[in-house]
């Protein structure tokens, strides 16, 4: 629901509602990081694990609350010795979830980074888990999309999502081997061709829609923006120098404006009355949807390559700052 708030033009490809019945790996470009998982959780339909990188799951209460999230850890040679002993852990759990009817989310181009066009995949993760897939006679069917953005650092943005044509492994089995290296040939190549060169520029939709929203626009910028502006320069000192800025910006203004608009409604019932309380309740994601849809979506046209995918210890930052 919040999607409708931060990414107001929403542009859709054979996107369907129809749940698969497979068991499904689902595969897409990564140039957003936590902010296309996101996406993909909202727009594709069905019960979901997504891997993510091993080294979140370090401190006891991250590990419990991703886990909750239906996250499972991923680990990387560079960044741990036994990472090939977790990760075979982690294969058989993916396969356990898929038994039991639940999707896997991979992206793999194995790293993220704010880049338009499909980076070189490395298909590790992919190919064990096709290969795991296959030990456990279990069909597996790979779902690939593409993704792509108007902007990685303005709000409020444009999206594009592209579901491909569904990949079944069964079909490239020969003598009771999968053909794992034709498979990521063939998903490499439907990726390729249909995956964003450029950024998203907003849709004709987009753009009627804002022309009603433009009488509420003042009123929703005159109650909002100061808590915008105070989340925009935070988040993004934060964030400054990495990939972060997005999934950032979406998870606090998720959970932080629902709480404020629930306390402020209370009070207000205390203070004045419920219907008051009501109205509030009521009227400010109102103003604030006719603010966000009424400003212009802005085009970010360069790639962002050395954004770095980990944040920067705040001594870096106090540096860079002077």
């Amino acid at each position: 629901m919040g999607l409708i708030w931060y990414v107001p033009d929403r542009q859709f490809t054979h996107i369907t509602k129809s749940r698969p019945n497979e068991p499904t790996l689902i595969v897409c470009n990564h140039p957003n990081s936590f902010f296309d998982a996101l996406v993909l959780v909202a727009y594709h339909p069905g019960e979901m694990c997504f891997l993510t990188r091993g080294d979140l799951f370090r401190r006891p209460f991250l590990n419990w609350l991703l886990r909750a999230l239906n996250m499972v850890p991923i680990y990387k040679r560079s960044d741990i010795d036994e990472a090939d002993i977790r990760n075979a852990f982690t294969y058989d759990e993916c396969v356990r979830h898929l038994k039991e009817g639940r999707q896997i989310l991979i992206f793999p181009e194995g790293v993220s980074r704010n880049h338009k066009g499909l980076r070189p995949l490395m298909p590790r993760g992919t190919r064990a888990l096709i290969d795991r897939a296959v030990d456990f006679d279990i069909p597996l069917q790979i779902q690939p999309y593409v993704i792509g953005y108007s902007s990685f650092d303005y709000v409020p943005k444009g999206i594009y999502l592209e579901r491909l044509e569904k990949i079944d492994c069964t079909d490239f089995l020969e003598n009771g081997t999968v053909r794992t290296h034709t498979i990521l040939q063939t998903l490499k190549a439907r990726m390729e061709g249909a995956i964003p060169q450029e950024s998203i520029t907003p849709s004709t939709r987009a753009t009627e829609t804002k022309s009603w929203t433009k009488k509420f626009a003042k009123a929703g910028e005159f109650t909002h923006r100061w808590l915008y502006q105070l989340l925009r320069n935070t988040i993004g000192k934060k964030t400054e120098g990495t990939i972060f800025y997005d999934s950032v910006m979406f998870t606090a203004l998720i959970f932080i404006y629902p709480m404020l608009v629930t306390l402020l409604s209370i009070l207000i019932w205390i203070l004045v009355g419920f219907w008051y309380a009501v109205i509030v309740f009521t009227i400010l994601p109102f103003l604030a949807y006719c603010w966000i849809n009424s400003r212009e979506i802005k085009i970010q046209h360069d790639d962002l390559p050395d954004r770095l995918n980990h944040f920067q210890p705040e001594n870096q930052l106090e540096k860079k700052g002077g």
